[in-house]
This record gives C-alpha cells, structure tokens and sequence, in this order.
C-alpha cells in the first residue's frame, strides 16, 4: 500500500519553500525508504520576486541539491520532477515556458545520481496530444498553469509512468 503525503505549497519556489520553514517541517515527516518527489521551477522563475526568484544557472541548482542531500541523509529516496509544461500552444505545439530550469533538473539529476522523471516533456507530448480546445477543462479557469481537478489525476498517472518507466521499486506497488 502506497500512502501519499502531499506536502506541497502552492506559490513556493525552490527557495521560498525553505525559506519559509516548509522543508524544515517536512523532513520531521521522512522516514528511511520513503520517496521524496522534488518539483520545482514555476515560480522559480519569477526574476522580479526575490524571495522566490532563483538562477537556474545556480541557485536553482543548488536547492535542488539540498533536498536531494537531506532526503538521502533521513534513509529516503529522492526522484526529481521537471516543471510541467503550461498550457501554451503556438498552432498545434506547446511553446516551451520554462527556459533554463527543465535542463537545470537533468543536470542536477545526473550530477547527484538521482533518478528523475521529464514532466516537461510527458506533459507536453499530453497537451499536444488532446490539443488547444480538448486541453483547455485540464486546466483551471483562465489558467494555463494550475491544473483543475479533471487535470490533476491525468498529470498523476504520467508520474506514475514515470516511475514504472524508471523501474523503481515503488513501481510494484503501482495500478498496472
């Protein structure tokens, strides 16, 4: 049985997400072997905040560091995430939103021999799949970044992919 314990916070960036005591709080949570998804980058990106604002050259790298080394310090297993893709079609192709940070993730994932799951490009292949007018109800109102409740299982199920796909032993525990 596989238990889900989100501990997500909606707005936070690599950095705010620290900053604001939010990981600090989670470690007291992480037991040895449990899995700690780590995704970042939306809000990263955002150059004219600096409380959330990180490089993606830098200090975007270095945070995903710190989570990827203090999960693995507590016994747990860390997979990182790229950003899913917005909703942003140019004709019939998302347009890519998220600069430098997608890569960014790879990087850190390769450095610290972390297995990571390409969000960025599983929901691309997704939105250009369903397509400009069938994606549209996958997303909040008005939003091309949040998912809405219809979206957010389907987004799921691509992690889940992902995980399968990187043979981790969580796999087994997965819906065939």
């Amino acid at each position: 049985m596989v238990k889900v314990a989100d501990s997500a916070a909606s707005g936070r960036s690599s950095k705010s997400f620290i900053d604001e005591g939010l990981w600090s709080a989670m470690k007291t949570q992480i037991k040895a072997g449990d899995y700690v998804f780590i995704e970042f980058g939306h809000n990263d990106e955002k150059t004219a905040d600096p409380l959330r604002y990180t490089d993606p050259a830098t200090t975007y790298r270095e945070y995903l560091k710190t989570y990827v080394c203090e999960a693995r310090s507590l016994g747990a297993i860390p997979v990182l995430l790229t950003p899913i893709s917005r909703r942003s079609f140019a004709g019939t192709v998302i347009s890519p939103s998220h600069g430098a940070y997608p890569a960014a993730v790879l990087a850190v994932a390769a450095e610290t021999s972390t297995p990571v799951i390409d969000m960025t490009e599983r929901t691309r292949v997704w939105l250009e799949a369903l397509g400009p007018t069938d994606s549209v109800p996958y997303f909040a109102p008005g939003d091309n970044t949040h998912l809405s409740a219809m979206g957010a299982p389907e987004v799921a199920k691509l992690v889940a992919a992902g995980i399968k796909d990187l043979k981790l032993p969580l796999a087994s525990e997965l819906a065939p």
